[in-house]
């Protein structure tokens, strides 16, 4: 993969590009193939044009220029509808004046006529939803692109992978409580009748628990009806081949936590250059092995947050308000507001846009808490978030569009010590349960 002629590698080891991909790894003749990459090069905020060449074994299969501006009339969601027989199309208008579609294609088709697009004409701030029938199921890991061009704007351009039509209600769980079939069958059952039914597992959960991971993935979650987000050492072996071989409860490739701190390491780490390098990698890792499989990555940092905006297929962060929990502002002397977390995870949700989120709230556990008087010092002591505050934490996930909902924590001992808050975990999951179908593909295009 060269841009602007040279090799991406080389641009990535320069420190003047952050990661690159290309997606599908095998291309066709006559079919799609989306490029997309995040650059450190100052050169592009005055570039009017790029070029792009992708190199095979057969020979050069790409080798095109394409445009360099922001894009007037967002594409801010693709996904699937109906079994995967249908595409849902979400575009927003965020010029002054009304524009008029004058194209619009799907995976290099035009689909213009044939896609359901109530009127071509969009108002200024006005959100569109447009749907097309495809003519075969897409499948999982497939390649989709959207084009839609204006008579008055630069064209949208987007593209991205086919996943699961899944809204999970996740959590990543006290290690110790042990909530897994067979391991701990009361506090397994506590989360599910709280409306929980992903469950993150990493190395480690087995030995703790006293299960085997893979079978844990790839049988007892299928009893059961359960899925799992296992993390990366689970599904890519030492060797560097496939960890498991049934897939069909993994909810997510988990290829990392937290992995926007910084964009570059040490010249004596692993990942010398950067480390965005590790979770590309693992992301084309898993899209070779696991095409059926989206891959997530977490973050909690804004500075670097939206340099791997689009390297995995979903995005997530964690932004916590109640207790005094960590976080990147400064507690002591700058409590964060409490639409704090709604802002900063609706930032994320722009970033990564038009692929989706799976968001935090924050929850049960046995790290938060609080000095007291407040900003004067004082004894500190642990407290979990009242009801109220839980409330709004999970709320906040939703009016930022997520398209999952993840806990951190849950923890039983705390669940039993702070019933009410467990409560509302429970009535907001049964609301969400009611409705994740429409969450999942419904996405709005500006802010109340």
């Amino acid at each position: 993969l060269k841009i602007n002629g040279q090799l991406v590698d080389s641009i990535i080891a320069e420190k003047k590009m952050v990661w690159a991909t290309p997606y599908p790894f095998e291309v066709k003749e006559g079919e799609s193939v989306w490029v997309s990459f995040h650059s450190q090069e100052k050169s592009w905020d005055t570039s009017s044009t790029g070029t792009v060449t992708i190199e095979t074994d057969n020979g050069i299969a790409l080798n095109g220029t394409f445009p360099v501006n922001l894009i007037e009339v967002p594409i801010t969601y693709v996904t699937t509808t109906d079994d995967y027989a249908k595409i849902v199309i979400h575009l927003h208008n965020r010029t002054s004046q009304t524009q008029n579609l004058t194209q619009l294609l799907y995976r290099g088709r035009d689909i213009t006529d044939s896609a359901c697009v109530a009127d071509k004409s969009i108002s200024p701030n006005e959100h569109v939803m447009w749907t097309f029938d495809l003519c075969e199921t897409a499948e999982l890991g497939e390649l989709w692109t959207v084009v839609a061009k204006f008579d008055n704007a630069k064209p949208s351009v987007a593209g991205g992978r086919v996943i699961r039509e899944f809204y999970p209600i996740e959590t990543w769980q006290s290690t110790s409580d042990c909530p897994f079939p067979g391991a701990n069958n009361t506090n397994y059952q506590k989360h599910r009748d709280a409306g929980i039914d992903t469950f993150f597992i990493h190395g480690g959960t087995g030995n703790s628990c006293g299960f085997d991971n893979v079978d844990m993935i790839e049988n007892v979650a299928v009893e059961h009806d359960f899925w799992l987000m296992p993390e990366r050492n689970i599904m890519k072996k030492g060797d560097g081949t496939p960890g498991i071989t049934n897939s069909e409860r993994v909810a997510a490739y988990f290829a990392g936590d937290e992995a926007d701190t910084k964009i570059y390491n040490s010249e004596e780490s692993e990942y010398a250059t950067i480390p965005w390098e590790k979770y590309k990698n693992h992301t084309e890792f898993s899209w070779r092995n696991y095409p059926e499989i989206p891959v997530y990555l977490g973050g909690s940092r804004h500075r670097y947050n939206g340099a791997f905006s689009g390297c995995t297929d979903i995005q997530g962060f964690d932004f916590y308000i109640a207790a005094c929990a960590p976080h990147i502002t400064v507690v002591e002397t700058n409590m964060p507001p409490l639409r704090a977390a709604f802002d900063m995870l609706f930032a994320v949700k722009e970033n990564h846009m038009p692929l989706p989120t799976w968001l935090y709230t924050q929850a049960l556990a046995t790290m938060w808490e609080i000095t007291w008087p407040p900003l004067v010092g004082g004894e500190k002591f642990k407290r979990a978030p009242n009801s109220m505050e839980q409330r709004l934490s999970i709320a906040s996930v939703l009016a930022a569009g997520a398209k999952g909902l993840m806990y951190f924590q849950t923890n039983m001992a705390l669940a039993d010590s702070n019933p009410t808050t467990w409560d509302e975990i429970h009535n907001m999951n049964k609301d969400v349960r009611a409705l994740r179908k429409h969450l999942r593909v419904a996405d709005f295009g500006s802010v109340l």
